[in-house]
């Protein structure tokens, strides 16, 4: 029965999209992407990476570009893919 399974690991993973910063953006809106705008993810790439790497110490991070409008950041240090739904929580309102 699939109820039945439950995850042992998982990765940790971070999105980031300019949608996110629309009421910022003067330029695009949604899923509209320029040179302009694309520096909000740059910056939020930049600071998010650095708060792992320094922070948590985490070594194994993969940025993808999503496709559409932002990145994903996919974390796979083992003490990254053991973390609780609260841990994932914390890590992630820590990096937000």
């Amino acid at each position: 029965v699939a109820s039945n399974f439950k995850p042992q690991i998982r990765e940790l993973v971070f999105d980031i999209d300019l949608s996110d910063y629309d009421d910022v953006r003067t330029c695009c809106q949604g899923a509209t992407v320029c040179r302009r705008c694309w520096r909000f993810v740059a910056a939020a790439v930049t600071v998010t990476d650095t708060c792992l790497k320094e922070d948590f110490g985490f070594t194994h991070r993969l940025w993808v570009y999503s496709g559409r409008r932002g990145v994903h950041c996919w974390v796979a240090d083992k003490m990254a893919r053991e973390l609780t739904n609260e841990a994932r929580t914390a890590v992630i309102n820590y990096c937000s």
